[in-house]
């Protein structure tokens, strides 16, 4: 082992691949490059998506897949979930069809192996569950080791999809959380679970109001019947950016679709008001607009 004086320490600044979600993008965190200030996920790290059997993880991943795919990117997919021909079916038309690539292959040297070879933009696992010896605590730190090790050494990012369980503990090993460069979970947006409107910077006070408040849930009740299908997106652990972030997305018949805040419309009512604006007064932390509306 040898000190060294951070003057002798060389240091690059970490690029940012965007997502094609901008508001994603900026709760991944920014970096600047000279006088440009460029958002999203960070290149050469793992990114882990865990979710809810059926909430929209795969579906999120491919919405990623094109957007990138559509900037010229090169794609590596390790598909177990569906079959390579199912899949291309749900990835419909693509900008650059020559450059995405999918495999089924579950052990984790032969995609470490492809990830060397190819230099791809963005890799998607689905699921790390598919992977040979991922649930074995003894394997599971030195597969991580060795996929973080070429991911680092590509530049690419690795996007890592998990499963939750129905009462939302991580299936498999839950180490995985702390070993990954960052950390989210996809949760659906429903009436049953008031909470997932919450964000984190929220103060208690708003919390309470918002479940108490009878207006305020009948309001979030029409919200739901209006954009039905609704997810969020949440950043947990983040050591590349602020954690806490997050954003709303809803199904359609295409794939996935970002919801803007719904401005000018009041949750109290359900209606849309227009020339109106809303002030939040939240510490701490950057608020989305839909804490606006569900937290003033």
């Amino acid at each position: 082992m040898v000190l060294h004086s951070l003057n002798d320490i060389e240091y690059t600044q970490i690029l940012r691949l965007s997502t094609g979600f901008p508001y994603l993008d900026r709760a991944f965190g920014s970096t600047m490059h000279g006088n440009i200030e460029s958002f999203g996920m960070p290149c050469g790290r793992i990114v882990f998506a865990s979710g809810e059997p059926g909430v929209g993880k795969t579906r999120f991943g491919i919405a990623v897949i094109k957007n990138i795919n559509a900037r010229g990117g090169k794609i590596l997919v390790f598909q177990g979930e569906v079959p390579p021909q199912e899949f291309k079916q749900w990835t419909g038309n693509v900008t650059y069809p020559h450059k995405l690539f999918v495999s089924d292959d579950t052990k984790i040297d032969q995609i470490i192996k492809y990830i060397r070879q190819e230099i791809p933009t963005f890799v998607v696992i689905d699921s790390a569950n598919m992977i040979d010896d991922y649930e074995k605590p003894s394997e599971i730190r030195q597969i991580l080791d060795d996929l973080k090790a070429a991911v680092a050494d590509t530049g690419c990012v690795c996007f890592m999809i998990g499963h939750l369980t129905k009462d939302g503990k991580m299936k498999g090993n839950a180490d995985v959380a702390h070993l990954v460069d960052v950390e989210c979970s996809i949760i659906r947006v429903h009436t049953g679970n008031m909470k997932s409107f919450d964000g984190l910077s929220l103060s208690v006070a708003i919390k309470e109001r918002v479940e108490t408040n009878a207006q305020y849930k009948a309001g979030m009740q029409r919200i739901c019947d209006l954009c039905p299908g609704m997810f969020r997106y949440n950043i947990g652990k983040n050591r590349y950016g602020p954690s806490g972030g997050w954003a709303v997305f809803r199904h359609n018949d295409t794939g996935i679709e970002y919801l803007d805040a719904p401005n000018g419309l009041d949750p109290r009512m359900g209606k849309v008001i227009y020339g109106t604006a809303g002030v939040v007064p939240v510490s701490g932390k950057k608020a989305s607009s839909w804490r606006d509306w569900f937290g003033r």
